[in-house]
């Protein structure tokens, strides 16, 4: 009897391990909004993500209109670790990252230095430190300014700096030089090619004709490695309207992300 027994649980044990294997994965994502955004900048997405039975957090990152600059570029994208635990914790098991702007170009950091993520969408990704201060020249000033005051001792007293928001002219944060230089300067972690080359999940980038931020993003989309689920879309909008018409592009990439498993 026993040996009987044994055999239909060891039978049924054996069913359900199948079965989890076979389960569709569950899809979480972290939402990642723009310099001086607020995690709501996604709020429009959330009854789409919702239907599509995608989980999401939308953590506030040290860039956001109250925090912005309160760490160096590492330690704020380490801030999106807490919220994919989080989502991995209510039973996600596919892990993608999306981010708008600021938030584009952390996605890029973020995949590019994080293993067993599902995959990475960049939506209008910037700035472009590598050209930025070449480009303005009182971002240029504030790096060289950042730089001799690194060099003088004081990488870790907060000084005025100019910085760049797209849309918008060039206006003054209060950060230390070192936390500066990790956002703006040329060879910052947050050089987006670089980082594209370095991802080993699928790429969307969603980017607009009206948005010279985008100038260098074929280049980033180039630069990843190649994956049958990479996509570059173009969209006739600007830098803010890339959120709202890109939605219907990123939420049918998605589905198909989720039915490649």
């Amino acid at each position: 009897m026993c040996f009987v027994r044994c055999c239909f649980v060891g039978i049924a044990c054996l069913f359900s391990a199948v079965a989890l294997a076979q389960a569709p994965a569950k899809t979480g994502i972290v939402l990642i909004h723009g310099k001086e955004g607020r995690p709501e900048q996604f709020a429009d997405y959330a009854e789409a993500l919702a239907k599509a039975g995608i989980d999401f957090e939308r953590p506030e990152m040290c860039w956001s209109n109250l925090r912005i600059y309160d760490k160096a570029y590492l330690d704020c994208i380490a801030e999106i670790d807490p919220a994919a635990a989080k989502l991995r914790q209510r039973g996600a098991n596919a892990i993608v990252v999306m981010g708008m702007s600021l938030g584009g170009n952390a996605a890029l950091a973020y995949g590019a230095r994080r293993e067993g993520l599902k995959g990475v969408i960049a939506i209008v990704p910037a700035p472009s430190p590598e050209f930025l201060s070449n480009a303005i020249p009182e971002i240029n000033k504030s790096v060289r300014d950042a730089r001799d005051l690194v060099a003088a001792g004081k990488g870790d007293v907060r000084t005025e700096f100019s910085d760049r928001n797209t849309g918008k002219p060039h206006f003054l944060v209060t950060a230390t030089p070192n936390v500066y230089l990790s956002f703006l300067a040329p060879d910052s972690p947050g050089v987006m090619p670089d980082n594209s080359a370095k991802l080993n999940v699928p790429l969307l980038i969603v980017s607009a004709t009206f948005d010279q931020s985008q100038r260098s993003i074929p280049n980033v989309y180039a630069r990843a490695p190649k994956n049958p689920m990479n996509r570059l879309v173009v969209l006739q909008t600007d830098h803010i309207g890339a959120l709202r018409e890109g939605r219907s592009t990123i939420m049918h990439w998605l589905k198909e992300l989720t039915a490649s498993d």
